[in-house]
């Protein structure tokens, strides 16, 4: 009989698991429902002996350089390092007894840490939350707005349009708080910021990769009919808005490597990539 149990049966869990014989446990990610490949997993393991374990994922390469993520009580995370990266698709962990870990592709962000960011914003003045609309499971989209809503000026900052892109939430927070210090305070007389920091909230919740997700995204849902609940609810507020100064949807593009560890803004053909950067120049 196996020592070590697997599950995904948690907020962001995404595991299938193949095979659990031994010191050596097979697994993949679920796509689920996104259309191409793609290297999101989340899962959680209780060992009941001291032992070392070999995990090994069957499809592609989803272990980056500084190793999974770990955690004892799936809230507080770190990496575990590049000294457990066996190949990309392999990572050891020495378990203790009875211990459980759980571990992921990337430092994972759900709702609850959202909640543990916004309890330490609730009670500034230029915060006030409100709900987006209701998703298609019944999930409450929270939205944010700093500042005056009856500002002249309006900005708009959406992140997790794809629901695996975890980090992309914690550049969003580290925003958030530089926009509240005391030092940003004359920004709020002429503008009114709109934050929505889950538009797919029942991806990020139910652990799904959210790229590429048939018959589409929601970030190709800016259409005229839209499919999805919270984008067609963004698209009405910013029509009701009139002309927003600016909009930025966070995202983490892809796995590792070159530009994807760094921040950097998505500059596409022309005239869009003209026209930012010459908003960026001009600042």
């Amino acid at each position: 009989m196996a020592n070590i149990r697997i599950s995904s049966r948690y907020a962001g869990g995404n595991i299938r698991l193949l095979d659990n014989m031994g010191n050596e446990i097979q697994l993949e990610q679920e796509l689920r429902d996104t259309a191409q490949w793609w290297f999101y997993w989340s899962f959680r393991a209780d060992s009941s002996l001291a032992e070392t374990i070999e995990f090994v994922f069957h499809n592609g390469e989803v272990i980056g350089p500084w190793g999974p993520a770990v955690s004892r009580d799936g809230i507080s995370w770190r990496w575990l390092g590049s000294v457990a990266v066996i190949a990309p698709n392999r990572f050891r962990y020495t378990f203790a007894a009875d211990e459980t870990c759980y571990f992921c592709f990337s430092i994972p962000y759900q709702m609850h840490h959202f909640e543990s960011f916004y309890a330490t914003i609730d009670n500034h003045p230029l915060v006030k939350r409100e709900v987006l609309t209701l998703s298609e499971q019944l999930r409450p989209i929270p939205k944010l707005l700093l500042g005056n809503p009856q500002a002249s000026e309006h900005l708009y900052l959406t992140a997790r349009h794809h629901a695996c892109e975890s980090t992309s939430s914690y550049v969003l927070e580290g925003l958030l708080e530089a926009l509240l210090e005391p030092s940003s305070s004359l920004l709020f007389n002429d503008y009114c910021i709109h934050v929505i920091p889950m538009v797919d909230i029942d991806g990020v919740e139910n652990g799904d990769q959210g790229k590429a997700r048939a018959p589409h995204d929601h970030n190709r849902d800016y259409i005229e009919s839209p499919i999805y609940r919270a984008s067609d609810a963004i698209i009405r507020e910013i029509t009701a808005l009139g002309a927003i100064k600016a909009g930025i949807d966070f995202h983490c593009p892809y796995k590792w490597g070159g530009r994807n560890d760094v921040p950097f803004i998505v500059k596409k053909g022309p005239p869009v990539k003209q026209e930012i950067l010459k908003s960026l120049i001009s600042g």
